[in-house]
Parts: structure tokens; C-alpha cells; sequence
């Protein structure tokens, strides 16, 4: 007996396999990939935005006890006599105000 002779059907075969294996990984690697991608950008936006906001509350919070140590120190210093400005200025004396 002799051998027979391939037949055309194999190539066709082969390049059906090569098909369902590319895919089979687009789908089983590539979309999970995408997924992890969208997922960690998501990820990584909240956190930016956690980050963002944490930052503001600390300067608002850093201006606010420098605005009050400031006023507090103002206030210490005028009613400890220091504070110059806040003083009335006494009115000035002429001769004819004063009598003896």
C-alpha cells in the first residue's frame, strides 16, 4: 500500500487552530489585562483624589491655627500694654487747658 497523499484540508485546519488560539488568549489574557489596567488607573485616580483632598484640609487647617495664634498673640500683647496701636492717643495739651 502505498501512502496517501496530504490533502489540502490539513493547512486549512492548522490555520483554524492558529485562530481559536489567538483568540482564546485575547480573551483569557488581554481582556483580564484591560481589566487590571482600567481597574488600577480607577484605583489610582481615587487615590489621587483622597491624596488631593487630604492636602487641602492640611493647609486649611495649617492657615486657620496660624491665623488664631496670630490673633491670639494680638490680643495678649494689647491687653498686656504692649500693643501701641490699639492705645487711644492722648490729646494734646495747650496752655489754656491747663490751670494751676
Amino acid at each position: 500500500m502505498h501512502p496517501r497523499p496530504r490533502s489540502t484540508g490539513t493547512a486549512r485546519g492548522a490555520l483554524t487552530g492558529f485562530g481559536v488560539l489567538a483568540l482564546a488568549a485575547t480573551c483569557c489574557a488581554g481582556v483580564p489585562l484591560i481589566a487590571a489596567v482600567a481597574g488600577a488607573l480607577t484605583l489610582g485616580v481615587f487615590v489621587s483624589i483622597a491624596a488631593a483632598a487630604t492636602a487641602v484640609a492640611a493647609i486649611a487647617g495649617a492657615l486657620t491655627v496660624r491665623a488664631r495664634r496670630r490673633r491670639d498673640d494680638v490680643t495678649t500683647r494689647a491687653s498686656a500694654g504692649m500693643v501701641t496701636s490699639a492705645s487711644p492717643t492722648p490729646p494734646e495739651t495747650t496752655g489754656e487747658q491747663t490751670r494751676t
